[in-house]
């Protein structure tokens, strides 16, 4: 499965603004994620920033080392890979 069809089904910018509006501006974000022991402890990690992809420095690529098959790695500057990245398309991390 590709990069691009493992984040077909994410939600978006707009969907995301317009869900935000029903909580209280001054709410704490966090991102929950499953932590992958044998109880599928639920991780609560801080939001502490918004922010893009950052093209040239950063690429999305599968792995097999987490639970949705995809993780952010940096790029060496020596690097001239090109592989199997997000094409076109517009990322936000929230880290």
């Amino acid at each position: 499965m590709s990069v691009e069809s493992k984040l077909q089904n994410g939600i978006t910018v707009g969907d995301l603004m317009e869900e935000l509006k029903r909580f209280d501006p001054e709410a704490v974000v966090v991102f929950g994620c499953d932590y992958g022991d044998h109880g599928h402890t639920e991780q609560a990690l801080p939001v502490e920033s918004v922010d893009s992809l950052h093209e040239g420095s950063e690429r999305i690529e599968k792995t097999a080392y987490s639970r949705s098959g995809l993780a952010i790695e940096l790029i060496p500057a020596e690097d001239d890979y090109v592989g199997e990245t997000v094409a076109g398309v517009p990322v936000v991390v929230l880290r």
